[in-house]
């Protein structure tokens, strides 16, 4: 379900693997419009630690946007 008119809405998760993990990133605006991906590996082998690691990056990501209406929305 797209985010209300003015605001965005950041999906994120991780996948945590032996050797390293992957965070995933997409960005949607309100016409259900793909504005950014974005995938990282990170040397992260704790579910918690990637979580977390993820989460940091989407607000990051949001501040350099300029975006100051955001719905974070994850599986975890």
């Amino acid at each position: 379900m797209p985010p209300n008119p003015g605001w965005m809405k950041i999906i994120f998760d991780v996948v945590v693997h032996h050797n390293g993990s992957y965070i995933t990133i997409s960005c949607r605006d309100s016409s259900s419009s793909l504005c950014t991906a974005y995938m990282e590996r990170i040397m992260v082998m704790d579910p918690l630690m990637g979580e977390s690691w993820v989460a940091a990056r989407v607000v990051e990501l949001a501040c350099q946007h300029g975006w100051g209406k955001v719905i974070f929305e994850t599986n975890s």
